[in-house]
C-alpha cells in the first residue's frame, strides 16, 4: 500500500458517489443523474419493520473476517473464472432472461456465508501492523471482497428485484452494507475507500428497489443507518505515524549515529519517497537531491523541532535532511488528520486552504514535486468521499419522504419540500445547505449542489418521475 493509492482510491470511490472525470480540456466533472420513476408509498408501521442494518441484539459473537476470507479458498475456480465478470451484471436490465441463471453467478451458499458474516459482532483482519513496514502491506483480500460484495451480491439483489421479491432484496442490501463496514474495520484509508465504493453499490440497489411499483418505503431504514457509515479515526491516526512505521530507524532519531549511518538512513528514506510519490509527470524521473535542500532544512529545523541553532549547525547535511523531513511530514500529517476529523462542512474549506498553503510553501523552498506529493497528499478528498456517502443517504431519505407525501396526495409530487411535514428532511452534509427541489408536471428534480471550491465532487441529482 502506498500513499499514492490514497488519492487514486478516493477518486475511484468518488466516481461511485456520483461524479465522473470528463475528457481532457472539458469540464472536470460530469453529473450523474439518478433517474427513478416513483409511486406513492406510505411509511409502514411499525416504522422499523424493515431495516437496512442489523440491530445490536441480532449480532452474534464471532469474527466476520474469517468467514469472508474463507470464501475465496472454498471456491477457487469461481474466483478465477466467474468473479472477474461480476461487474457485467450491474448493467443488465432487470427484464433480461439471464437473471434466471443467477445461481451460477452468485450461489445460495455464497449468500448464506455472507449473511452469517453480516450478523457477526466483530471483524478482526490481523494485518501485520507493526511487524513489517506499514506501506508494504498489500490488500488483495480487500479488492476480492469488493468484487464479491459490490458486484456479486448486487447481482443477487437485482435478481430478487427482477422478481419483485422486495424483502429478499432489502435483506441483501443489509448484508452488503454490514459486510462493507466489516471490510472497513482495518486502520487503512484504502480499505475505507474500497468500502465506500461497495456501500454506494448497495445504494444503487436501493435506487432500483425504490423505482419498482409496490416497493416498501425505506425512510426510517435509511434514517437509522449508522452515521457516519465509515469511521476514519483509526485509519487517520495510523497515517500520522505511517512514515516511522515504514522506514526503519526513523522512530528513534535520538540514538547516536555515525556519519555513515545517517547517510544510510537518508538513502532508505529517499527510496521510500521515490516509491511513494512521483505522481507528477514533470517530476517522475527527477533524482531527489537532499543536498539542494540543505540550507532550507537547517533554517527550518529549529522551529520544527526546537533544536538550537548550534545543534543544527553541528549536524551533517544527511542528518539535517532526515530530521527535517520527519518533522515536517509529521506536522503536515497531524494538521490534515485533525481537520479530517471535523464534520465535512467544517473540514472542507479549511483543508483546501491548508493544502494550498502547504504546497506553495514547499515549492517556494525548492522542494521537488514528487516529495511534495508524499508530504501533502490532497487530504481534502477523504472527507469528500465519506461525506458523499452521507449525502447519498440523506438524498434517499428525502426521496422516500416524497413517496410518503404522494401516497396521501393522489400520487402527486409535492410543489415544495416544505409541504412535507410528516417526517423531517435533512440538509446536505457536505455544504450544510438544504437540498433544492423543482417540479414540472410529473417530473421533480432533487439536487445537492456542487461543493464550493472543489472540482472533484459535483452536484448529486435525482430526477423523479411520478408513476
Amino acid at each position: 500500500m502506498r500513499r499514492t493509492m490514497i488519492a487514486t482510491s478516493c477518486m475511484l470511490a468518488a466516481v461511485c458517489a456520483g461524479w465522473a472525470p470528463a475528457a481532457r480540456g472539458a469540464n472536470p466533472m460530469t453529473l450523474k443523474t439518478h433517474e427513478i420513476t416513483i409511486s406513492g408509498q406510505q411509511i409502514e408501521t411499525p416504522i422499523l419493520k424493515r431495516r437496512l442494518y442489523p440491530t445490536e441484539s441480532e449480532l452474534q459473537p464471532g469474527n466476520a473476517a474469517t468467514i469472508l476470507l474463507r470464501l475465496s479458498w472454498e471456491q477457487t475456480a469461481y474466483f478465477s473464472k466467474v468473479a472477474p465478470t461480476l461487474n457485467e451484471w450491474a448493467e443488465k436490465p432487470l427484464t433480461d432472461p439471464a437473471w434466471k441463471d443467477i445461481e451460477s453467478v452468485f450461489s445460495s451458499q455464497f449468500y448464506a456465508e455472507m449473511k452469517r458474516a453480516a450478523y457477526r459482532h466483530d471483524a478482526a483482519w490481523e494485518y501485520p501492523i507493526g511487524e513489517q513496514p506499514l506501506f508494504s502491506i498489500s490488500l488483495p483480500d480487500a479488492q476480492d471482497l469488493r468484487r464479491l460484495i459490490g458486484y456479486g451480491l448486487a447481482a443477487r439483489i437485482r435478481y430478487h428485484l427482477s422478481r419483485r421479491e422486495f424483502d429478499a432484496a432489502r435483506e441483501g442490501i443489509l448484508v452488503g452494507l454490514a459486510n462493507a463496514r466489516h471490510c472497513a474495520q482495518t486502520p487503512f484509508l484504502v480499505s475505507q475507500l474500497i468500502a465506500s465504493s461497495t456501500i454506494n453499490r448497495m445504494f444503487d440497489c436501493c435506487d432500483e428497489m425504490i423505482g419498482q411499483p409496490g416497493s416498501p418505503n425505506l425512510y426510517w431504514a435509511l434514517a437509522t443507518l449508522p452515521r457516519p457509515m465509515l469511521d476514519l479515526r483509526r485509519a487517520l491516526e495510523l497515517e500520522q505515524v505511517g512514515l516511522e512505521m515504514s522506514v526503519a530507524g526513523l522512530a528513534d532519531l535520538d540514538r547516536p549515529r555515525s556519519t555513515t549511518e545517517w547517510r544510510q538512513l537518508r538513502d532508505e528514506l529517499l527510496k521510500w519517497i521515490q516509491s511513494s510519490g512521483a505522481t507528477r509527470p514533470d517530476e517522475a524521473n527527477r533524482t531527489l537531491n537532499p543536498d539542494e535542500l540543505a540550507k532550507y532544512t537547517r533554517v527550518a529545523l529549529p522551529n520544527l523541532t526546537g533544536a538550537s541553532p548550534a545543534a543544527v549547525a553541528a549536524m551533517s547535511d544527511d542528518e539535517a535532511f532526515v530530521r527535517w523531513f520527519k518533522a515536517e511530514h509529521r506536522r503536515l500529517a497531524e494538521m490534515a488528520t485533525a481537520l479530517m476529523r471535523l464534520p465535512a462542512v467544517e473540514a472542507l474549506p479549511r483543508l483546501h486552504d491548508f493544502d494550498h498553503k502547504a504546497v506553495q510553501e514547499l515549492r517556494a523552498a525548492g522542494v521537488p514535486g514528487n516529495m511534495i506529493d508524499v508530504m501533502v497528499w490532497n487530504a481534502v478528498h477523504v472527507p469528500l468521499v465519506i461525506g458523499s456517502l452521507e449525502r447519498r443517504i440523506d438524498a434517499l431519505r428525502i426521496v422516500e419522504a416524497i413517496r410518503d407525501y404522494m401516497a396521501s396526495h393522489e400520487g402527486k409530487l409535492p410543489p415544495n419540500l416544505g409541504d412535507i411535514t410528516a417526517v423531517s428532511l435533512p440538509v446536505d452534509p457536505l455544504t450544510g445547505q438544504p437540498f433544492s427541489w423543482k417540479t414540472s408536471g410529473e417530473f421533480g428534480w432533487l439536487t445537492a449542489e456542487a461543493v464550493p471550491g472543489d472540482d472533484k465532487v459535483g452536484p448529486v441529482k435525482y430526477e423523479l418521475r411520478a408513476r
